[in-house]
């Protein structure tokens, strides 16, 4: 019996920011599926940093260091799995505290 290749791309759920601070902020996310861990961040939609981790998991966190205090960033959270296939969520935005 052949298997069929792996087409659809993990999905992400429950993008949740926590502890908000004046220069960090948490980042978590599930999918449903192993995959890795990358957010990307930054003052615009451009956004112009990233962090990430190439273990499969389905549970993701990131903390951010070296923010600005009160400051809006923009963000957007991806998971790719083994098979290649990418997720990406749309921009979404946190403000960093006094």
């Amino acid at each position: 019996m052949r298997r069929t290749p792996d087409a659809a791309p993990p999905q992400i759920s429950n993008v949740r920011i926590s502890n908000v601070k004046r220069s960090s902020v948490s980042v978590t996310w599930m999918t449903d599926e192993p995959s890795t861990t990358v957010v990307h961040y930054g003052r615009t939609t451009a956004y112009g940093k990233k962090r990430s981790y190439t273990n499969l998991v389905v549970r993701h966190g990131v903390t951010l260091t070296g923010l600005s205090a009160n400051t809006r960033y923009h963000y957007r959270v991806e998971s790719e799995d083994e098979a290649g296939n990418l997720a990406a969520s749309p921009d979404l935005t946190f403000k960093t505290t006094q």
